[in-house]
């Protein structure tokens, strides 16, 4: 998936993948998956998507401001 905001790009293809979450079954509406992504330029975002019913209904792009943001997802998910 690619997306711009406030004039970055955000692409699925062109970062790496640090670490991805599941949450749910398939099929579940209120299941849902994160992957967090580190961008060429450093920048880390969380690429989500999920049921109808989740914090993802359908898939998103959500920049991480800064380091303690990708620390806080990393704590609460890595298992």
């Amino acid at each position: 998936m690619k997306k711009i905001i406030n004039s970055h790009i955000y692409s699925t293809e062109n970062a790496n993948l640090i670490h991805g979450y599941c949450r749910g079954k398939p099929g579940d509406d209120r299941g849902f998956e994160e992957h967090l992504y580190q961008a060429h330029n450093g920048a880390f975002f969380l690429h989500g998507k999920g049921g109808g019913e989740s914090k993802y209904p359908g898939e998103d792009i959500v920049p991480l401001r800064d380091r303690q943001q990708v620390n806080s997802w990393l704590s609460a998910n890595l298992r």
